[in-house]
């Protein structure tokens, strides 16, 4: 996959946006945009009509000409043709015209929203909508200020992108996955789109506000027992078995969005370690080209820069069987 790093159609096909990363689709989603309604294309028109019309135009710049110079022939001879009034007439019409695109700019001004280098975005959360103008933003981990005021800002560039709603009031908990009830609080933050969100919120149009709470509570995160097989382990046999794993690297956001307590993710597969059977078997039900023992699993790829050799995946496999027999 070509494409840069951002929110895309799901490969998988379930009307909804899934995040790439840049290397590999994570198992963070969004709601995919309602699409506007297509009109239809205006049907061609017949001889006949295109005559008729042609003869309406002429009858009514016929009708027009006159209207014209009698206007002129009154303007001149009723008003004596009084060059004060006239430049009057013209100035308020020129006030009028001008009013016009100060308003069609600002409009347009409202609407600009910033684009945020992807580098610097936190992408590590869930978003539920509570009820329209409220959501739940649930983050699976402790992060600073700086981090969460990140989220936000991913959040409010991606629905003013959308023009999804008029303003939201958005509370950033602690929670597992879009569905969880969430947890301890970490912050607050509203925006505005429209006119009546800015109502709302009493924000300006386009104006937004955010506050990390102090002294909040850590966000709980997974852990496995000290004798639990890893996804380090499974990758190091991988490699001990003589087959290739290139830049192997641990993907701690990845274990943020998806529950797991440890990922490695290499060139050709990602390995993930879970501390629940439940997680487990959930996130592993995203990929389709998947191979799962218990509470590890691993995630092949079969499109992208990368996919993974077909000839690779059964050795790979055996290999994780092996171990977590121990």
């Amino acid at each position: 996959m070509t494409q840069p790093a951002g929110w895309h159609p799901d490969p998988e096909g379930n009307n909804q946006l899934r995040y790439w990363d840049g290397q590999q689709w994570t198992s963070a989603t969004q709601p995919m945009p309602e699409a506007a309604p297509q009109s239809e294309p205006p049907s061609p028109e017949t001889p006949e009509a295109v005559q008729k019309r042609k003869r309406t135009n002429l009858i009514a710049a016929a009708i027009a000409g006159v209207v014209i110079v009698g206007f002129l022939g009154y303007a001149l001879v009723g008003n004596g043709g009084d060059d004060n009034e006239t430049a009057a007439a013209e100035t308020t019409t020129s006030k009028t015209t001008t009013a016009k695109p100060s308003t069609t700019t600002l409009t347009a001004t409202t609407t600009t929203v910033p684009i945020l280098k992807p580098d610097a975005v936190m992408r590590d959360f869930w978003v539920r909508v509570d009820r329209d103008g409220y959501a739940t933003m649930n983050v699976n981990g402790t992060y600073t200020d700086a981090e969460l005021e990140s989220a936000f800002n991913e959040q409010m560039r991606m629905w003013k992108m959308l023009k999804k709603g008029d303003g939201w009031f958005i509370e950033i908990n602690c929670g597992d996955g879009m569905n969880a009830d969430g947890g301890a609080r970490q912050a607050n933050g509203k925006f505005a789109i429209t006119n009546l969100g800015a109502a709302k919120t009493g924000l300006s149009i386009g104006g937004s506000e955010f506050e990390a709470l102090p002294n909040r509570a850590p966000c709980p995160a997974a852990s496995a027992p000290a004798d639990a097989i890893s996804a380090e382990d499974i990758v190091a046999a991988v490699k001990a078995a003589g087959l290739p794993v290139i830049d192997p690297r641990p993907n701690a956001g990845g274990c943020a969005s998806s529950g797991c307590v440890q990922m490695i993710i290499t060139d050709n597969f990602s390995v993930y370690q879970f501390a629940d059977q439940e997680k487990a078997n959930q996130a592993a039900s995203i990929f389709p080209l998947h191979y799962q023992n218990g509470l590890v699993f691993i995630r092949y790829t079969r499109d992208g820069s990368n996919p993974t050799d077909p000839a690779l995946i059964p050795q790979v496999n055996a290999v994780l069987d092996q171990v977590m027999a121990g």
